[in-house]
C-alpha cells in the first residue's frame, strides 16, 4: 500500500477496474454481453493508459476454424483484448481473424490488445 494507508497505483487501478466490471455486469454501463466501443471496463496500466479488463482467452478454442470463428465473434461483440501464446498452437487462426478485421477497417490496431 502507498504511504498513508491508501491504495498504490496498481491496486487502485485494479480496484477501479473491478468496480467498473461489477457495474457493467450489473447493467450499470450497458447490459451484460454488450461492450462499448472501447472494449468494456478498463484497468489502468502502471505506465499510463489502460487496457480492457475483459478479453478472450484463446486457449482450448479447438481447431483453426473454431478458433477463427471465436475471434471473429468476439470482435463483433466488441472484445478488443486477446490472450494468446505459442503453446496454444492456434496463432495462425487467431492472427488471420485479427488481420481480416484490421484489413477490412472494422477494427483499428490502436484498439487491440494482444497479450501473452
Amino acid at each position: 500500500a502507498a504511504a498513508g494507508g491508501g491504495l498504490g497505483d496498481r491496486q487502485r487501478g485494479t480496484a477501479e477496474g473491478l468496480a467498473a466490471a461489477e457495474g457493467w455486469a450489473a447493467g450499470g454501463a450497458g447490459q451484460p454481453g454488450e461492450l462499448d466501443a472501447a472494449g468494456g471496463p478498463r484497468v489502468a496500466l502502471s505506465g499510463g493508459g489502460s487496457i480492457p479488463l475483459l478479453g478472450l482467452g484463446t486457449w482450448g478454442l479447438g481447431d483453426d476454424a473454431t478458433a477463427g470463428a471465436a475471434v471473429e465473434a468476439a470482435l463483433a461483440a466488441g472484445v478488443r483484448h486477446f490472450d494468446c501464446a505459442s503453446i496454444y498452437r492456434n496463432e495462425a487462426a487467431v492472427g488471420a481473424a485479427l488481420h481480416a478485421a484490421l484489413a477490412s477497417g472494422r477494427v483499428a490496431r490502436r484498439e487491440l490488445y494482444v497479450t501473452s
